[in-house]
């Protein structure tokens, strides 16, 4: 019995603390949690801080959806030639470089290597994301062998050409744009169009809604078996500092075929281009604009009611209204009907002449059988077609043949003794003249495309 008291007893003793020191250990143990939650928190939130920050300014999660990955933009050399699909650690063939670029998201850039390149096709470049394709670094030709279409960029997309040569492209029936079929964004600089077919826009065929815009190139050659052997338009087109030279439709639109949209054409020559109707450019509805530039030998085949060797208007598919500035017509001709050589407004729609210059082109620099032409007396022409212009002869007149006279495409200059010099409108002529020089020269701007500079000589005292 005592020795069971004792062993209590001393259980006793192991087993039970005093009051304070239970207290003390107890805020020891919450003041040590409580500086572990402290710790907790403020890794947390170095954590969040070392995130990237997103463009909301909030950092990115740990996790984010492909479609919200950007990638970063790359930069492809096109080294091989060839038409493979195929990279390396020296660059890629112009086919892969583009497949590439459509796989990584965002706007990529292809440059060529240091040499001559002619890729000859096998099927036609998609372009499918925005990428910028530039050989200026070599001499590149994209071939369609006269087989395949060159180009296809999808709706949505951007190709920014520049300095490439599309050669022999040739769609399908009804797969417009022997070239290039653009139902996205394309802008061509410093590029050449040449001997591409297509039922309609031999060169380029611009879709609707899309958006075409044309620098310092050139379209050479090119055929379309309907209309726009050059380009076919159905969207917004701007032509700047470019030549369309010997281009051909069976239709109309040599040169350019808008059927709707827009056409801003600025500074451009426009040189035997061939079509039944419109040699030069057709427009059957929407506005056509027209500045700076001259229009030499285009023609127009078709007979019966066709016409406008130049320029064919009509209301295809709405009503055209064409504003026409500072723009010389030379030697425009439809030799298969009675007059309508140069400009031919067909049916309803207007047609406004500002400092036009018309000379020798048919028996009719001027056609109107349904629309309505306003011509200023600013404007200048060879016979009496054109409503108000004031009429010169073609000998006053005197323009020079078609010519490199400076500038990034040919004109027809003014020799001094044209009756076109200082003859024109200050309020409506442009800053400059097609080449680039300023206007006016004189005390008044000069009628057409082309500014006569003037040097006033030192007088010499003997």
């Amino acid at each position: 019995m005592n020795s069971t008291i004792t062993r209590l007893s001393n259980l006793h003793l192991f087993t039970r603390r005093p009051l304070g020191l239970r207290v003390s250990r107890l805020i020891g143990l919450v003041l040590a949690l409580g500086l572990m939650a402290g710790l907790a928190t403020l890794i947390l939130a170095g954590m969040a801080q070392a995130r990237p920050i997103g463009p909301s300014g909030n950092p990115v999660p740990d996790f984010q959806p492909a479609s919200q990955v950007q990638a970063a933009a790359m930069t492809y050399t096109f080294y091989y030639g060839g038409d493979a699909d195929f990279c390396d650690s020296n660059g890629c063939t112009l086919r892969g470089a583009i497949n590439a670029a459509n796989a990584n998201p965002g706007a990529d850039t292809i440059v060529s290597a240091a040499f001559t390149h002619n890729i000859i096709l096998g099927s036609t470049l998609i372009i499918s994301d925005d990428v910028t394709i530039d050989g200026s670094g070599g001499d590149v030709t994209i071939n369609g062998n006269n087989s395949v279409q060159v180009m296809l960029v999808n709706s949505g997309k951007t190709l920014n050409l520049n300095a490439v040569t599309i050669a022999n492209g040739r769609s399908s029936f009804f797969d417009f744009g022997g070239g290039i079929h653009n139902s996205g964004t394309l802008n061509v600089t410093n590029s050449t169009f040449v001997s591409n077919e297509s039922d309609a826009g031999g060169g380029i065929y611009n879709n609707t809604g899309s958006t075409l815009t044309v620098t310092s190139s050139s379209f050479v050659s090119n055929t379309a078996a309907a209309e726009g052997g050059g380009i076919g338009n159905d969207g917004t087109l701007n032509v700047t500092n470019s030549t369309f030279t010997g281009n051909t439709a069976g239709n109309g639109g040599g040169g350019i075929f808008t059927y709707r949209g827009t056409l801003d054409v600025t500074n451009s020559t426009f040189l035997s281009n061939t079509g039944s109707y419109g040699g030069g450019i057709v427009m059957a509805s929407g506005m056509l604009t027209v500045t700076n530039s001259t229009f030499d030998r285009n023609l127009a085949t078709g007979s019966g009611s066709f016409g406008g060797g130049a320029i064919y208007l009509y209301n295809g598919f709405g009503t055209p209204t064409v504003l026409l500035t500072n723009v010389t017509f030379a030697n425009n001709d439809a030799p298969n009907v009675a007059g309508r050589d140069g400009i031919f407004l067909s049916s309803v729609g207007s047609l406004t002449l500002r400092n036009v210059l018309l000379s020798n082109n048919g028996t009719e620099n001027c056609a109107n059988t349904g629309g309505t032409l306003n011509t200023d007396a600013f404007s200048m022409s060879s016979d009496a077609t054109c409503g108000s212009a004031t009429q010169k002869t073609v000998g006053e007149i005197n323009l020079g043949p078609l010519a490199d006279n400076g500038g990034s495409t040919q004109t027809m200059a003014l020799p001094l003794d044209s009756a076109a010099i200082d003859a024109g409108d200050n309020t409506v002529c442009p800053a400059t003249d097609q080449r680039g020089v300023t206007r006016p020269q004189g005390g008044q701007c000069d009628v057409g495309a082309f500014e006569v500079v003037k040097v006033n000589l030192p007088v010499i005292l003997k």
